[in-house]
């Protein structure tokens, strides 16, 4: 890899406040992480966010806000792979997830922010920080 990968992630938060992970089985388990995937060549942030969310649970958003961004480097040095990250929110979801990747995702569960599983993916970890503090990136 000679340049970073660009991805989005997809915050979701119910109307009681939680916030949407799925529990990765491919090779990113045992980590837990936020809907989303690696952009299309073409894609804008939010066609990216509304593809890879309905691809992953079925769940299907068209109005998205750009939250932050996170800079993978701890995944970079500990797997050799480097992706800067959109992070988009969709607030109010009343849809409930369904498991339309079990090769990649085990299960999807809403959580409290005060209440989340571990481990957690990096880029997850920053992107939950950086919602809860109003912070777009964190160095």
């Amino acid at each position: 890899m000679n340049s970073p990968l660009a991805a989005v992630g997809t915050l979701l938060v119910n109307p009681q406040g939680e916030i949407l992970l799925g529990k990765r089985s491919n090779t990113h388990a045992p980590f837990w992480a936020l809907p989303g995937g690696k952009m299309a060549l073409g894609e804008t942030f939010e066609q990216t966010a509304s593809r890879e969310l309905f691809e992953e649970t079925a769940i299907s958003i068209q109005h998205w806000q750009l939250i932050g961004l996170t800079n993978n480097i701890a995944t970079y040095r500990s797997e050799g792979l480097h992706f800067i990250v959109a992070i988009l929110t969709a607030t109010n979801v009343t849809q409930q997830p369904k498991l339309c990747e079990p090769h990649r995702c085990k299960q999807w569960q809403w959580f409290k922010p005060s209440q989340l599983p571990e481990p957690l993916f990096e880029g997850t970890e920053q992107a939950i920080y950086n919602w809860l503090s109003r912070q777009f990136y964190q160095s």
